[in-house]
């Protein structure tokens, strides 16, 4: 029988989305992929103020962000925009947090009228 053990590690961002460009009214989501060990926490912000996750029923809500999905030493999380308007204009950052560090990354939106 093999054993593995992970040795403990601080986050590292490996994917976000890239900076981009929409148009009012569309949607938009943005993903972020990390790794360490324990599997990081992510959590997101806009223009640094954090996004709250969602609970429960989302259809009213403009962010809609994803619990974290661990598996392994990896953690996946998105945010989606819906309906976006000027003021979703900005900087997103993707936060990974774990007992050893964090680490974070950040992409901008722009958003342009029809």
């Amino acid at each position: 029988m093999l054993c593995f053990s992970i040795a403990p590690s601080r986050p590292v961002i490996m994917q976000l989305s890239g900076n981009s460009t929409t148009r009012e009214k569309n949607e938009k989501t943005l993903d972020c992929v990390a790794f360490g060990y324990p599997p990081p926490e992510l959590a997101w912000f806009k223009n640094g103020v954090k996004l709250q996750r969602c609970e429960g029923n989302c259809k009213d809500t403009h962010y809609q962000q994803s619990a974290t999905y661990k598996a392994g030493n990896r953690s996946e999380s998105s945010v989606t925009i819906k309906e976006i308007t000027f003021s979703d204009d900005g900087l997103y950052k993707c936060e990974a947090v774990n007992t050893n560090g964090k680490a974070q990354a950040i992409s901008r939106l722009t958003v342009y009228s029809e």
